[in-house]
């Protein structure tokens, strides 16, 4: 993970989400992304988000910059996220691309 004056992005995000004071789900979602069994005030947030981020990298959609290899997805994400199982990654490959689309269009203004 890149590391800029001995802190990683986990670090430097959530330290400005607390320095602008943004809600406290958007730090612990920053915060945890990465190791989201320490989230201890917004777990399925942080899950969704952590899932989120496996996926998108999978799928190179973004680059995070971390290692051409996908980690592996905690169970306890699916536990909390996906609470019976009933997983269609291919269904959620399609929507994670349209919603990827989306917001590329609204933040790009494409």
């Amino acid at each position: 993970m890149p590391e800029v004056g001995g802190s990683d992005h986990v670090q430097l995000g959530a330290a400005l989400l607390r320095k602008r004071d943004l809600p406290e789900v958007y730090q612990e979602v920053v915060e945890f992304h990465h190791n989201p069994s320490k989230a201890i005030l917004f777990p399925v947030e942080v899950a969704h988000f952590h899932l989120v981020d496996i996926i998108t990298n999978a799928l190179k959609l973004v680059c995070s910059g971390e290692s051409e290899v996908i980690p592996k997805i905690d169970e306890g994400d699916w536990d909390r996220t996906c609470p019976h199982h009933n997983i269609n990654m291919a269904a959620i490959k399609n929507e994670v691309e349209d919603i990827f689309e989306e917001m590329a269009r609204v933040f790009l203004f494409k």
